[in-house]
């Protein structure tokens, strides 16, 4: 496995001012390459991660930096997974503002031209508020001498995806929420199955890609699945393709017989679709609600050893944002917690060995 060459991940820190109820300025940073949000039920664990979600969406928008102010019409917020009536109070309404703090490796200053001007890291801030039933976008912050010739390249890599010929819109982030929807599925009624057949179709295509890119993260999903050979048993993954039917299947290959993903536990079915749509996903960045469900202890440890190994390759994405209710996803030397305090969540940053208690975990799960 390739490892990344980058010493430090893309995103750095994310804040967040009048989204949904984090009507309080949320700092969530120093970010490192495995990210752990750790909170009540109801707290804003799942607001913040849906806040970075809007933040690279209008990032991603050519309009926003060629402009730094446009109209976002009400109907589009909605379509993006962000109605307007959720995200403002329309009885008090506040903007809402959101700045990303970015991290850019020596190659890619001197290609922006940040060398010269001694700058590692980039700030860019947005900011939203309503207007006669729509939302107006601001560029509001961006470092300090940035020329909007400088400027344009940087938004265009940062909403980038890194895979070629994707269906999605381009984004750097991904959020996979608690239903698991399949980022594959498209227009697709939903699969009964834990593992979608949009998803298996997916990974076929992705075996079988003459795209590079693609085709190594079929190969990253075959090596994170190797975690799991304590429960499965060895072998290894494959697929096949009934053409009468025309449907793909997941099979683990064990050299004698090669059994179909079906008739494994559902823990390990839980696993191929999470890992199955982390790694068909077209961003660097993913958030992932709650990795922990459905799952007992030792299969969370173990899928925290496959996380690990795909964001070390060169081939996954670089930088996973987790809310979780369980300690076993502690990657970092520090986790973040979040709480209540006057009404409004907070966020702090507290060490790793304090998961356990905050969770309220006990001892004999571990």
């Amino acid at each position: 496995m390739t490892q990344k060459t980058i010493d430090k991940p893309l995103l750095q820190q994310f804040e967040v001012t009048g989204y949904k109820n984090l009507t309080r300025t949320v700092k969530f940073g120093p970010l490192g390459r495995i990210n752990v949000i750790h909170g009540e039920n109801n707290v804003g664990k799942s607001n913040l991660l849906q806040a970075m979600d809007l933040y690279f969406q209008l990032l991603g928008h050519s309009r926003l930096y060629s402009r730094k102010q446009m109209k976002v019409e009400s109907r589009v917020f909605n379509k993006l997974g962000h109605p307007i009536d959720e995200i403002f109070n329309f009885a008090n309404p506040v903007p809402l503002e959101m700045m990303g703090t970015f991290w850019f490796t020596a190659e890619q200053r001197k290609r922006f031209g940040l060398e010269l001007m001694g700058v590692k890291a980039v700030e860019i801030g947005i900011r939203a508020f309503l207007q006669a039933g729509n939302v107006q976008v601001q560029i509001v912050h961006v470092t300090s001498g940035m020329t909007s010739g400088m400027l344009v390249p940087i938004f265009t890599f940062l909403s980038e995806t890194r895979l070629l010929q994707v269906d999605k819109a381009s984004s750097r982030f991904v959020l996979l929420g608690v239903d698991r929807r399949s980022l594959v599925e498209g227009a697709a009624p939903v699969s009964t199955h834990i593992v979608p057949q949009t998803l298996r179709d997916a990974l076929f295509d992705a075996k079988e890609s003459r795209e590079v890119m693609i085709a190594r993260r079929w190969e990253l999903f075959v090596e994170a699945m190797k975690q799991f050979e304590s429960i499965m048993g060895p072998g290894w993954f494959s697929t096949s393709f009934d053409r009468p039917n025309n449907r793909a299947d997941l099979l683990l290959d064990q050299g004698n017989m090669r059994v179909s993903v079906d008739l494994m536990g559902s823990g390990v079915q839980q696993i191929v679709a999470l890992l199955g749509q982390l790694l068909l996903t077209p961003a660097t960045l993913v958030g992932i609600e709650e990795p922990e469900l459905n799952l007992r202890y030792t299969l969370q440890k173990q899928l925290l050893r496959a996380l690990q190994e795909i964001v070390a390759s060169e081939h996954g994405p670089g930088q996973l944002f987790l809310s979780s209710h369980s300690p076993a996803f502690e990657a970092e030397e520090h986790f973040f917690g979040m709480e209540i305090e006057d009404g409004a969540p907070v966020l702090t940053r507290r060490p790793r060995a304090s998961a356990r208690i905050y969770t309220g975990t006990r001892d004999e799960e571990d």
